[in-house]
């Protein structure tokens, strides 16, 4: 083989765990295709040999999805991007939950780039969708936005109504990521009014669970309290055991920030035993992890490190690395809390690695803004201001304005530990005004509307 890379026939490659493959040199991968003919006939061939050993779901690793994934590879080289299509949303669900997601990027974005939009309207535009959920779990959220924002337009051409409201929501997540909760309280709540409107269940609730999340980052916890307990009374009602999880998890959230904390661990429990009944290890892994945020807030940090390192061991299984890098964070708070120091940056600069190698860059910026912290506890200031200026440098990229504000009251903090105490109330007066800004956000969006 590597004497036909010295000739220029093959080109080899290797991954980061050291293994390589060969492939052809794409002039000789065009001439190959030339010389081979009309191949339609061996992707069929191809195709009905994979069809005969498909592994059907429960599905564990991505290995138990490479039948379909083939498949799904042969029906695009045959240009029959509908059966392709059908095969990859099969997929879609389990690609999601194990975390995927530079997987559906690399095999949507073949979809739009090859795709005739003409010849499937529908399907096309929920490729649109499905690249803005991959984008948005892996943090590149203005690529996320752009692709919601294709997909709305395209759907409200064609009246799609579940998919409008489908795109509203993605694009409210990502607002939500962004720290921009009135617009993404906004599409939230035009999501909501066009599910309401055709009397689609689960949209409405998928919509609810939004809004709370929307009200949980803006401390408005019984605000998001209600939407939670709406949106799981309609989960329960329609038997949607796997969406069930989710609320109770939100719940939990809820009333860790109020304080409550042994009320947020029931709830925690109790979407940990329904996601290990079903089988939703993604499901699991959060679970854990939230309760490891739990109990660092009690005080009780082995419990913290253990629920942390269980979710760790699960994300990882699961090669789920936005999952993994913010296990590596909680234990880095963990150790953090408990004067490790040196521990804790070790698990902030693994987050940051995988964060780096992902693309996730939300995660890079709070995993550098972890490592700012760090750094400012063991007294290394200028370490600790450089890795607070580099996080605030993204978070402003990203729009992340609650990250934005975080990093100024950091590089306050280090500057004020400095003596620099001018320096020092310029970050904390600028992190002071973003802050009020969001709270005059909130307060004008809560007022009741005056009547003329």
């Amino acid at each position: 083989m590597r004497q036909l890379v010295r000739r220029s026939l093959l080109q080899e490659e290797r991954d980061k765990d050291g293994g390589r493959w060969f492939k052809f040199q794409p002039l000789i991968q065009e001439y190959a295709k030339y010389k081979g003919g009309d191949l339609t006939q061996a992707h069929q061939r191809a195709i009905n040999y994979y069809l005969l050993n498909l592994k059907q779901p429960p599905w564990g690793t991505i290995e138990d999805v490479a039948e379909y994934l083939e498949i799904f590879y042969h029906w695009c080289e045959l240009k029959q991007y509908i059966p392709a299509f059908n095969i990859l949303d099969y997929c879609d669900e389990f690609l999601t939950l194990r975390g995927y997601n530079h997987i559906q990027v690399e095999l949507y974005e073949q979809f739009v780039k090859e795709w005739n939009r003409s010849q499937s309207e529908w399907q096309f535009t929920a490729s649109l969708t499905s690249l803005g959920n991959a984008y948005c779990s892996l943090g590149e959220y203005r690529q996320a936005i752009e692709y919601y924002q294709q997909s709305l337009v395209i759907f409200e051409e064609i009246s799609d109504h579940c998919g409008i409201a489908s795109s509203l929501i993605g694009l409210g997540n990502v607002y939500c990521s962004l720290g921009e909760y009135q617009g993404a309280i906004a599409h939230y709540q035009d999501s909501l009014a066009i599910y309401e409107e055709i009397d689609e269940r689960n949209g409405i609730a998928d919509s609810r669970v939004g809004l709370g999340n929307a009200y949980l980052r803006l401390g408005e916890y019984q605000q998001a309290i209600e939407y939670y307990q709406d949106s799981l009374a309609i989960y329960k009602k329609i038997g949607d055991r796997n969406s069930i999880a989710t609320p109770l998890g939100n719940l939990g959230n809820a009333y860790l920030s109020l304080g409550e904390y042994q009320q947020a661990i029931e709830y925690y429990q109790e979407s940990l035993a329904i996601c290990e009944e079903i089988g939703n290890r993604h499901g699991i892994a959060t679970s854990l992890h939230n309760l490891g945020s739990a109990y660092l807030s009690l005080g009780e940090y082995q419990q913290a490190i253990k629920h942390c390192q269980q979710s760790l061991v699960i994300f990882e299984q699961i090669s789920d690395h936005c999952g993994i890098a913010s296990s590596l964070i909680g234990l880095g708070n963990v150790y953090c809390s408990i004067g490790e120091y040196q521990g804790a940056i070790a698990y902030y600069q693994d987050s940051l690695a995988i964060c780096e190698e992902i693309g996730n860059r939300h995660g890079i910026a709070n995993s550098l803004n972890n490592l700012g912290n760090a750094y400012n506890y063991l007294g290394e200031y200028q370490q600790a201001i450089k890795y607070c200026q580099q996080s605030l440098v993204i978070q402003e990229e990203i729009g992340a304005r609650h990250g934005i504000a975080c990093s100024l009251h950091n590089l306050g903090n280090a500057y004020d530990s400095l003596g620099e105490y001018q320096q020092a109330i310029a970050y904390h007066q600028q992190s002071l005004a973003i802050k009020e800004e969001m709270r005059l956000r909130q307060a004008s969006a809560s007022a009741p509307m005056s009547k003329n």
